[in-house]
């Protein structure tokens, strides 16, 4: 298995994963307890062993590897425009990031923050974390000249802790996108490792990654 190409592929999926599951909650205000779990441990976790390591393991990016390999179909037919609009815009969103160190030396103190709350409530996923990671996004991300626009239920976007889990998850898909930066993803692959890239997102769901 080329760990290159697999490395990128796990880090893509978590873009496509993180994007699904904001398409997900602004329309019905649903989300598995596990893969909002899987979204918040990724971006505390600063200090994983691995690219899987990140997500903790393969089950845990099922939404995302099976939504790739959709992305990746000729006619993309199975993803909705909207998903494929946010994992888009998110890719875009890390490289403007990567622009303004100053933007993420403050979204990393913001994190702190919420990495001090899990601490205290002893929970990764208390409605404290959530709303200080919330916050995180709107005091850093936010500031970008791009923002993505989300499509939803108006009422459920209303819902400030509804917003608070949505702009965790666009926290997710970047925390992704930076690390498919890292291991030399690059837009330009879509066009030319389309295919390989959908073989290995199969591969890694057949065999698993430990």
């Amino acid at each position: 298995m080329n760990k290159s190409l697999s490395d990128q592929t796990i880090a893509l999926a978590g873009v496509v994963q993180a994007a699904t599951l904001v398409d997900n909650l602004a329309r019905k205000g649903l989300i598995d307890g596990q893969e909002l779990t899987t979204a918040v441990n990724s971006i505390l976790n600063d200090s994983p062993n691995s690219v899987i390591d990140v997500f903790g393991g393969v089950p845990n990016l099922r939404v995302g590897l099976s939504g790739l390999r959709s992305v990746l179909e000729q006619n993309s037919t199975g993803v909705s425009r909207d998903v494929l609009r946010y994992a888009m815009s998110l890719l875009h969103l890390e490289a403007k990031l990567r622009k303004k160190p100053e933007l993420m030396d403050k979204l990393d103190k913001l994190l702190a923050r919420s990495k001090d709350q899990a601490v205290y409530f002893e929970s990764n996923t208390h409605d404290a974390v959530i709303g200080s990671m919330g916050t995180a996004y709107s005091e850093s991300i936010s500031l970008l000249d791009f923002r993505i626009q989300v499509m939803g239920n108006p009422t459920l976007l209303q819902d400030e802790r509804i917003a608070s889990r949505i702009r965790t998850l666009l926290l997710f898909g970047i925390r992704s996108a930076v690390l498919w930066r890292q291991k030399g993803g690059r837009r330009w692959h879509f066009l030319l490792y389309r295919r390989r890239i959908q073989q290995m997102a199969k591969e890694i769901q057949t065999q698993g990654l430990h």
